[in-house]
């Protein structure tokens, strides 16, 4: 299935919702075991990992998958997504790219959700 189909919890569809907004053209979804992924990559099989597990992808893995998608050339990086998330994306991008959560400080998943949901009803982007 496409991952933007797979990840259905509610924080993960809420940040899709953004996403598909405010930049149709530009967002991938971040997995714990397959890495970075484009909306319509297709996912082989269900998995249950997190990042700390031996599954996980390896910040090496995630760092080449960030260079093929050219995320390594962009002056900033916007993240959507838990504290783990955003630590395993700026361990896998270059110093060189500004990797922005503006979610960090809205207080756990449900103030993150808040967030994003009031960001999407007044149009007004988050960062």
């Amino acid at each position: 299935m496409p991952a933007r189909k797979v990840y259905t919890g509610s924080f993960v569809r809420t940040n899709q919702r953004y996403a598909e907004r405010f930049y149709p053209e530009s967002w991938c979804i971040i997995s714990a075991k397959y890495g970075l992924l484009m909306p319509d990559d297709i996912v082989p099989e269900n998995y249950n990992v997190r990042l700390t597990d031996p599954d996980a992808i390896s910040t090496e893995e995630l760092s080449k998958q960030a260079k093929r998608l050219g995320l390594d050339t962009y002056e900033r990086v916007v993240i959507l997504a838990g504290k783990a998330y955003v630590e395993a994306l700026r361990k896998a991008l270059p110093d060189s790219v500004k990797v922005e959560a503006p979610l960090a400080d809205a207080g756990g998943m449900f103030g993150m959700m808040k967030r994003v949901r009031e960001s999407i009803e007044s149009g007004n982007v988050i960062c």
